[in-house]
């Protein structure tokens, strides 16, 4: 019905991972509690969470500046598995498509141009020419503020185009920062400008030339417009790309950050932590796919519910509560009868000396 095409293996893929999941769950459930009631009332207090912090229902990006951020997903949605599953599928249907597959690479070169030439650099500008109007301020707060945002940016745009910025990066703080260093931070701007001018045009020549062969390929326009017919949805598309968001960036923690297309960002983390819709996980330098990642981390997750539900230990753990709470109410009891006891005394001794 929704017409998926080649698809199947990795939609079987993540959801038979995602049930082997759910049953765990639902057995752990079932070996640890007694009252059926109790099992009702619990199974809507596991699926709501899972519903709400999915990616789908709550926006991750929306949520309070204490618990989220541009850079990556917040905690409570990394346990999540409804989270895991749902982004798996996402990026994997829309990278992975026989028709995308044919230009990512080159999407995600263009993507990457447009954004540090239209966006990232002019930003630095802008700061770098406001922070020389705060050299001789007394208060170097906002100056520091501003050379931290452009450090960073300039050891981004460094690995984006694998160029040495260790020397530049030194020279960008409060005291160092003068006419010569803003001379030295232009000079690199614009070179940087022009490179990503460069990869701008030979991405787009890239792409022509990849759509004119598959263009040639499949017979013509009319029979290419119908291949990307069949495996593009523009809906797909506009959500994993994030072309909800206004702005391109935004600056949080003394850094720019970028919002838009998620799904041609490689991640800044190294242990496995990355933004929503990201195309791979980074793992020690390794760049795993976020279809292998997800599905494994899933695998990783029932190992342990396996693990939980072949000893028992919900059960054990209940039982251990219960036990503490049978030996309170035991201690409450004796102190009840030795009140009482205490009190017998006191009443005999009373009469006995009356």
């Amino acid at each position: 019905m929704l017409e998926i095409r080649g698809m199947i293996l990795p939609y079987w893929a993540i959801l038979f991972t995602a049930s082997c999941w759910a049953n765990l769950v639902g057995l752990i459930i079932s070996s640890g509690l007694n009252s059926v009631v109790t099992i009702y009332i619990l199974v809507p207090i596991i699926l709501v969470p899972e519903l709400l912090f999915s990616g789908v229902v709550v926006d991750f990006d929306k949520m309070h500046n204490k618990i989220t951020s541009f850079k990556h997903v917040p905690l409570i949605g990394e346990i999540m598995t409804s989270r895991w599953a749902y982004e798996a599928i996402m990026v994997t249907q829309f990278k992975d498509n026989k028709f995308e597959k044919a230009f990512y690479s080159s999407e995600k070169k263009l993507k990457s141009a447009i954004y540090y030439r239209s966006y990232s650099i002019p930003e630095i500008k802008s700061l770098a020419y406001q922070s020389q109007n705060l050299i001789n301020k007394s208060d170097t707060t906002k100056l520091w503020g501003k050379l931290e945002i452009i450090r960073k940016e300039v050891s981004e745009i460094g690995n984006e185009l694998g160029w040495r910025t260790d020397q530049l990066e030194r020279e960008l703080t409060v005291k160092q920062y003068n006419d010569s260093v803003l001379a030295r931070l232009e000079n690199f701007l614009s070179t940087s400008e022009r490179k990503f001018i460069n990869i701008y045009n030979s991405a787009i020549a890239e792409k022509d030339k990849k759509y004119q062969e598959l263009s040639q390929k499949l017979g013509g326009n009319e029979k290419f417009m119908d291949f990307k017919q069949k495996y593009y949805n523009k809906q797909l598309a506009f959500v994993i790309a994030n072309e909800k968001e206004l702005s391109e960036f935004v600056i949080q923690n003394n850094e720019i950050v970028r919002v838009r297309d998620a799904v041609y960002r490689t991640p800044e983390f190294n242990n496995g932590r990355a933004h929503f819709y990201a195309p791979v996980k980074k793992v020690f330098g390794l760049h795993i796919g976020t279809l292998y990642f997800n599905l494994l981390f899933i695998w990783l997750f029932s190992a342990v519910l396996f693990v939980i539900l072949y000893y028992d230990i919900l059960r054990k753990i209940i039982a251990y509560f219960e036990s503490l709470l049978i030996i309170r109410r035991t201690r409450r009891r004796l102190l009840r009868l030795l009140l009482v006891e205490q009190q017998n005394v006191k009443q005999t001794l009373q009469g006995l000396k009356g």
